[in-house]
């Protein structure tokens, strides 16, 4: 056993296991149906990745106005 700021090898594929199992669980309770967000405007930092990005994508998607920065645009 590690300490906390120091995981092993073996806690860290242990927890990413454990999400991937208890992944579409906590999806599919999450809400039953999304609130529509249409007439509203969201500001997401960050959107050319990671979090930022799926943020942008879930707003855009429920109907919001997305306003996104980022430090790198992304090239095709």
């Amino acid at each position: 056993m590690s300490d906390r700021h120091n995981p092993s090898r073996r806690e860290l594929i242990a927890g990413a296991a454990a999400l991937t199992a208890a992944a579409p669980t906590l999806l599919h309770a999450a809400t039953p149906e999304a609130p529509s967000l249409k007439g509203r405007t969201v500001l997401i930092t960050g959107a050319s990745s990671g979090f930022g990005r799926v943020g942008a994508l879930l707003y855009g998607q429920l109907g919001a106005k997305v306003i996104a920065t980022m430090r790198n645009i992304p090239r095709p």
